[in-house]
């Protein structure tokens, strides 16, 4: 039946008995569940996960098991390959079991958390060894975790290992021959980014930084040269994304990742932390995940002065090219809990489309539902002639319990008046609506 003539067939008793009925179903399901922030534009997508389980805020230590929860799941949901090997493997065009790939991780202060977690890195290394090469899988000795030259690894509890055997884990020792011209300033590359690596992948971490505002992923490639201390005039714009865009790192970066489990929102970048979000960030745009860090900083209590100082970011959009800084045209896709399929109720397991909540709703509402198998999905909000306000995900999703939240706004980004509308969801094998009011 069309969706007009069922509004109209139904009558406004039954609607408001349906809605009477319906607006009870505000529970929450802590299992795992995404949502999704998005529009029909929203061209790169960032995963966000949470789990408050992922440290011990008393004690300031990291769960190891739960980080790689988050991580595995993480990359699964960005690539839509169940498999984690797989979905790793995905990210890097053409790789082959003799490529190296470079973690470069930021590890320049010994204040406790403050920097990228050793158990966030073991959870990407043991990722990527389950790349499977014909039977053979990555070598982990292919694997190099690095920082600059000076050496806080140690300090910071990661495993050094120049040896021909595990994951390999040392500080830069030589810098390259070629000088590159960043914004005015000569400056070398690490030679493991350009001689040891084919694929790099960056981590950096949540914190304020006085002079550049921000330090996230883009300023984590400041360990990629020999004389960082001459790129911060200017709050670090433009010398950030001139580094970020030089041929030997911008060829190479294949994914960025913020490690948000603990964050510094002052006295950065060398102060105590002093937020515990329990977040990773990851994504292919080194801008966009970049915002997203900014964003959460900001809501976390980073002043709107120190906010602003970090329009590198913006100019790595806009003059560079290496990315989006606009939130339109960012997809941000949020897991939280991070648990397996196996780990949602027996009697969840069925796809199904649930009551939103709050309902009758007047600033947001969550539209909860749950897939049993990877979907197709397609769920829009529908007025009640029929038309299309707007499609709020339309897109490959795992399995699981997921949650999107409408803002109210139609696919223009205006207002919609007040009234029922349909959320109507489509897979290959299922379809559901369900009304909704705004007041």
């Amino acid at each position: 039946m069309e969706i007009k003539s069922y509004l109209r067939n139904i009558g406004r008793r039954s609607f408001l008995r349906i809605l009477s009925f319906t607006g009870v179903g505000t529970l929450i399901y802590p299992q795992r569940m995404i949502t999704s922030i998005s529009s029909q534009t929203a061209k790169s997508d960032i995963i966000v996960i949470s789990n408050s389980n992922a440290t011990n805020s008393t004690l300031q230590t990291v769960d190891e098991n739960v980080v790689k929860s988050m991580i595995d799941e993480g990359i699964r949901t960005f690539t839509g390959i169940s498999n984690v090997g797989a979905a790793w493997k995905s990210i890097f065009p053409g790789i082959t079991a003799d490529n190296k790939i470079g973690i470069k991780v930021n590890t320049l202060f010994s204040t406790k958390n403050n920097g990228t977690h050793p158990q966030v890195a073991k959870a990407v290394t043991d990722g990527l060894i389950q790349m499977d090469f014909g039977g053979t899988t990555f070598p982990s000795n292919n694997i190099i975790i690095f920082d600059q030259s000076t050496n806080y690894l140690a300090v910071q509890g990661y495993t050094l290992n120049s040896s021909n055997t595990g994951v390999r884990c040392f500080p830069t020792s030589a810098y390259s021959s070629e000088n590159f011209n960043v914004s005015g300033v000569s400056l070398k590359i690490s030679t493991i980014v350009t001689q040891q690596v084919d694929y790099l992948i960056n981590i950096g971490c949540l914190k304020q930084h006085s002079i550049t505002g921000v330090t996230h992923c883009l300023k984590n490639l400041y360990g990629t040269i020999n004389n960082p201390g001459a790129c911060h005039g200017n709050y670090g714009d433009p010398y950030i994304p001139a580094i970020a865009a030089l041929a030997p790192i911008k060829s190479k970066q294949k994914f960025c990742i913020i490690d948000a489990l603990y964050g510094v929102t002052s006295n950065g970048p060398g102060g105590s932390i002093n937020c515990n979000p329990n977040k990773i960030i990851m994504g292919q745009d080194i801008v966009a995940v970049d915002y997203t860090g900014r964003e959460l900083l900001k809501s976390l209590g980073l002043t709107l002065n120190e906010y602003t100082k970090a329009t590198y970011i913006d100019t790595a959009a806009t003059v560079y090219s290496l990315g989006t800084n606009s939130p339109d045209q960012i997809n941000v896709i949020n897991i939280v809990g991070s648990l397996g399929v196996e780990q949602i109720p027996q009697n969840e397991k069925a796809t199904q489309l649930f009551q939103n909540f709050p309902n009758p709703f007047n600033d947001k509402t969550n539209i909860q539902f749950y897939l049993q198998t990877i979907e197709n999905v397609s769920i829009r909000i529908i007025d009640s002639n029929g038309r299309n306000i707007i499609q709020l995900i339309n897109k490959r999703l795992m399995p699981g319990m997921h949650s999107l939240v409408w803002d109210g706004l139609d696919s223009f980004s205006r207002v919609v008046h007040p009234g029922i509308y349909l959320c109507d969801m489509n897979t290959k094998s299922y379809h559901k609506s369900i009304l909704i009011q705004k007041v």
